[in-house]
């Protein structure tokens, strides 16, 4: 974000706390609920971006091993 490359949604709480000097916040009225996405670079490799990609998917599928 302090490079000047991205836009993130966060809720308000985690607004509160990820404020930093030269990056500033918008607070959006009247949303309904959405959904949200996780978007990587492909040749980002890193063990971190990875875990962190497979625990996502952890919390959001199903689990197939609990039908069987």
């Amino acid at each position: 974000m302090l490079a000047g490359l991205g836009v993130v949604l966060l809720s308000a709480g985690k607004a509160e706390i990820y404020q930093r000097p030269g990056v500033e916040t918008a607070r959006v009225l009247r949303i309904s609920p959405s959904r949200l996405a996780l978007l990587w670079r492909d040749a980002d490799h890193r063990a971190a971006v990875r875990d962190f990609i497979h625990a996502a998917e952890r919390a959001v599928l199903p689990d197939e091993s609990a039908s069987e």
